[in-house]
């Protein structure tokens, strides 16, 4: 949790609203002619909590960085939160609610959270003398580690912050340590394979590999992968649940040291080097503007992929030759409606 030093009138600030707010219709609304009184804005919250009254309500959403908008619901305190402003062709008359955006209360409330530097998974809690910053949507397994220290490794449900905070499920790994992995679990193991194996001309297959290559070649299976969640970027060197004989191969990559290509023309008895990336079943898919790059020693690729990204075959070597993505393997969400929401823990975050 970080915390954060205010001027001395931010102390007061829960105090002075619940003072005015103790009942959901204390505040008088014709104080404050920005509202929209008796309409209400028909998108989708992300969050929704109940009140003690109108102004607590606007106070939650400007402890919240993804807050823009609210619906205040006057019979029963419901407070909605939402990660868009409003404008008048998207309002709906309902007589018993009350909507605003965000920053038409910021003036109003200029005490301890209205400036915060929160970031969007983080709520502002006003403190004495200042505020601090807790986690309320973890974003990584060391969230969810913060907000339920008791959490062991397993899946969890975490927020893409950089991909409008979209719900994702990632594997959670060295939850007992003080620095919990991220990893996305395959649920179609993925297959790399380097032929210990030479043909340089096409002459005949000889076991073994020669020179620089020597010592190289393999297979390997991925069951898991590491994965930023910020950027969604794959750690293609990370071996923590994949099986290998004789050489860690690189996930995301193929590559041989089989066979001569001459003039960007595909010799007749390869390339061997094969790996396919199979995301089918995570909710992720590489991204469409990823492309891979070919080089080595008389090389040739050719890399399919399916329509949706979810699955991409690599064929590429050279003596030696190979392929991997250009400037990094990046993926995005993709088809989240596939995972059941059982398939992983739901963390929450407690906020005081």
């Amino acid at each position: 949790m970080k915390s954060y030093m205010y001027g001395v009138q931010g102390a007061f600030l829960a105090l002075s609203l619940c003072t005015v707010c103790a009942a959901n219709t204390c505040t008088d609304l014709g104080n404050l002619p920005f509202l929209k009184n008796g309409y209400t804005w028909a998108g989708s919250p992300f969050m929704n909590l109940t009140t003690g009254g109108l102004m607590l309500c606007a106070v939650e959403c400007i402890k919240r960085s993804r807050c823009m908008s609210f619906n205040f619901y006057l019979q029963d305190g419901s407070c909605e939160m939402r990660d868009v402003e409003t404008s008048d062709p998207f309002y709906l008359p309902v007589s018993t609610v009350v909507h605003s955006n965000i920053n038409q209360f910021q003036e109003l409330l200029a005490r301890t959270c209205e400036f915060h530097n929160c970031d969007v998974h983080e709520t502002c809690i006003p403190e004495e003398g200042g505020y601090s910053c807790t986690v309320e949507f973890p974003l990584s397994c060391a969230d969810v580690k913060q907000c339920a220290p008791k959490s062991g490794d397993g899946e969890y449900w975490i927020y893409l912050r950089d991909f409008n905070m979209v719900k994702a499920r990632m594997y959670c790994h060295n939850m007992a340590s003080t620095e919990p992995a991220d990893y996305l679990t395959l649920p179609v193991t993925n297959y790399g394979y380097y032929p210990i194996l030479r043909n340089p001309v096409c002459a005949g297959e000889v076991a073994g590999l020669e020179g620089t290559c020597d010592g190289n070649g393999g297979e390997v299976w991925f069951n898991k992968i590491k994965i930023d969640t910020r950027s969604l970027r794959v750690t293609t060197n990370d071996h923590t649940f994949a099986n290998y004989t004789n050489w860690k191969l690189l996930y995301g990559v193929a590559s041989d040291c089989y066979a001569k290509h001459y003039d960007g023309v595909k010799a007749s008895c390869g390339p061997r080097g094969t790996f396919t990336i199979d995301l089918s079943g995570t909710g992720m898919a590489v991204t469409p503007e990823t492309t891979w790059l070919d080089t080595g020693f008389r090389y040739w690729m050719n890399v399919t992929r399916a329509d949706d990204n979810t699955r991409i075959y690599m064929n590429c070597g050279g003596y030696p030759g190979y392929c991997e993505a250009e400037d990094g393997l990046f993926l995005q969400p993709y088809n989240m409606d596939v995972l059941k929401e059982s398939s992983a823990a739901e963390v929450q975050c407690a906020i005081q």
